[in-house]
């Protein structure tokens, strides 16, 4: 049988990662199309066609595509790091900081991904006072398939980083850039693999020395 912890932990990864489901709808569903006790071999044969039909019933039922992001998380083995991620994002930023999110490719260390092709998003909470890392969020392939269309995979990628209120890029589009910055993001454009701890520390001295007054309000310093 999965350990407990595990098992509490993906589940409760895969209800953070689409908008509109919650834990409960995601035992209840497993409860449906697995039975329990939940084992790896269970949940290795769970289907995204089965999962979304025994979440048709939530307040908004997820796409094929959600359903099948749903399954990732499920059967991905939980990083030991992801359970401090998963409280603090439940939470929210901690007072006096600012969440921010960084697109990544390879290892998470430097800022080297563009909006609608990265691989997920690093994120952190940054005050004046220093850093505090959050969790990584994934953009699994099957979820943010292209021929699904562009605007529909920018749209998944948004709901992960919604919490946030910084974007750091490489590079976003145009539509994409107007998109993140009409749900209360700013996009950042940094070019040339900067690392995250030169990025995040840049940040970091803007809120300590003259933060603009939209990030002075989100610090509730105003």
């Amino acid at each position: 049988m999965m350990d407990a912890h595990e098992l509490a932990l993906r589940i409760g990864l895969a209800a953070r990662s689409v908008p509109g489901i919650a834990t409960a709808d995601v035992v209840k569903a497993l409860a449906v199309c697995l039975g329990f006790p939940l084992t790896e071999t269970r949940l290795a044969g769970l289907r995204p066609a089965a999962l979304a039909t025994a979440l048709a019933a939530c307040a908004r039922p997820p796409s094929g595509a959600e359903a099948e992001q749903v399954v990732q998380w499920l059967q991905r083995p939980a990083d030991p790091e992801d359970s401090a991620g998963l409280a603090a994002s439940r939470r929210g930023p901690t007072p006096g900081s600012v969440r921010v999110a960084c697109a990544v490719n390879r290892g998470g260390e430097v800022l080297d991904g563009h909006f609608g092709s990265c691989k997920g998003f690093a994120i952190f909470d940054v005050s004046p006072e220093g850093v505090m890392p959050v969790g990584t969020r994934f953009c699994f392939p099957a979820a943010f398939q292209e021929e699904e269309g562009e605007q529909d995979g920018n749209q998944r990628r948004l709901q992960l980083v919604r919490d946030c209120r910084i974007l750091c890029v490489q590079s976003i589009g145009g539509p994409a850039a107007a998109r993140v910055t009409q749900a209360g993001l700013m996009p950042l454009r940094l070019a040339g693999d900067p690392s995250l701890a030169e990025v995040l520390e840049r940040i970091r001295q803007s809120l300590a020395t003259a933060p603009p007054p939209w990030l002075a309000r989100e610090m509730n310093r105003c």
